[in-house]
């Protein structure tokens, strides 16, 4: 009884994780595929109005820089942060 509990498991698994594999095997290597629950309009990011296409435009413009939980100016993109001209 349990080894065809585990084969059933095993199978589900298979068939939950078979539709990524093969769809990441028929994609270009160099393409990135963003899934989205909706589409995504503009990617101007002065007239993003939508959540999901903010998501997609801060992936697509992300900064040099960020802010850490503390409100500090950190480096994101950036190697590093010359200390000249910052307030913090």
């Amino acid at each position: 009884m349990k080894r065809v509990r585990r084969l059933v498991l095993l199978l589900i698994a298979a068939l939950w994780l078979a539709p990524g594999f093969a769809a990441s095997a028929t994609t270009n290597p160099r393409e990135l595929v963003f899934v989205e629950g909706t589409d995504v309009v503009p990617l101007d990011p002065q007239f993003v109005h939508a959540t999901p296409t903010f998501g997609v435009v801060r992936l697509i413009n992300e900064g040099l820089v960020d802010l850490d939980p503390s409100m500090q100016i950190v480096p994101r993109l950036a190697r590093f942060l010359a200390k000249e001209g910052f307030a913090g």
